[in-house]
């Protein structure tokens, strides 16, 4: 997961794709790889780089001139207003006054208002990437934003990919549930609606608490997870098969090929806790070790009891 605000704002402004602005800027290609983009949860930053307002419709437009790939749909993150984690959406402020079971039924209708006027937009400019998000704090909320999401891009496109809200916090047993509860209601959906859904998890961590039976079912996810030990100075490990995070300066030693560690002077960085070059090369390294682990547990063979 890239944050390069000030690279957006010059892609944007001069009406570059990203594909085309790194070839052209960095000599980068990514002909063979698949761009997503979130929106991000500060509308303050959002209106910054691109000088537009953040609404349904812009960023929709946003998506369609940067080129990408696949794109986030604007959801409301109710997960990361439970922890204070992220300033609180003006369309659920009223919503989270009256309690968490009604800021989480109104973030779900929000969240489908929002993206039906996406997928509008979408046909307008020719941008069809859209990846909806289930959120909601309750099962039944859960199911309802399944529901909204299948239904409404199952108009416009027989396969897509729907993104999972995790909070991106350790997880814990009533998370888990929660997402194993996600990840059946959009299976159920699609097929109702004959479409194929693949799922994407955002903010996903604590890998090792979701059983094999979700992590085989689940497409992707991204790297804030990983992204955010590496900041905090701590590293992934796997001993004896289980996964494990350390604080970096703890690790006396450790086995890993990843790229970073394969390179003296870059395994240095992975276990100096300072500095945000550091930090970068130890984000490969988590991610790598994720990776690896979750193949891992993939191919394990199940144990019948």
């Amino acid at each position: 997961m890239l944050r390069p605000e000030p690279e957006l704002r010059r892609v944007f402004a001069a009406r570059l794709s990203l594909r085309h602005y790194l070839l052209r800027r960095h000599g980068v290609s990514l002909n063979g790889g698949v761009i997503v983009m979130d929106h991000g949860i500060m509308s303050q930053s959002f209106t910054e780089t691109f000088s537009l307002p953040k609404t349904a419709r812009n960023i929709v437009r946003i998506y369609k001139a940067l080129g990408v790939d696949l794109g986030i749909a604007y959801d409301v993150p109710v997960r990361l207003y439970l922890g204070g984690e992220a300033p609180v959406d003006p369309a659920v402020k009223g919503a989270l006054a009256k309690g968490v079971r009604e800021l989480s039924r109104v973030a779900v209708e929000v969240g489908a208002r929002r993206l039906r006027e996406m997928v509008e937009t979408g046909r307008e400019v020719g941008f069809l990437g859209l990846a909806p998000v289930v959120q909601g704090l309750f099962k039944d909320d859960v199911e309802l934003s399944a529901e909204h999401s299948i239904s409404i891009m199952a108009e416009v496109s027989e396969e897509f990919v729907v993104a999972i809200g995790t909070g991106g916090r350790a997880l814990s047993w009533q998370d888990v549930e929660l997402i194993r509860h996600a990840v059946d209601a959009v299976e159920r959906y699609a097929k109702r609606h004959g479409v194929r859904a693949k799922i994407h998890l955002l903010g996903w961590s604590s890998p090792e608490r979701l059983d094999l039976d979700i992590v085989k079912r689940i497409y992707s996810a991204d790297s804030l997870t990983p992204r955010r030990r590496a900041v905090e100075g701590k590293a992934y490990v796997v001993y004896n098969g289980k996964l494990k995070l350390v604080n970096a300066k703890e690790l006396a030693s450790y086995s890993c090929n990843c790229p970073a560690c394969r390179d003296p002077a870059l395994r240095s960085y992975v276990l100096d806790p300072s500095g945000a070059r550091r930090n970068d090369v130890r984000m490969v390294h988590n991610v790598h070790v994720l990776q690896k682990y979750l193949a891992d547990i993939v191919r394990r063979p199940q144990t019948l009891i």
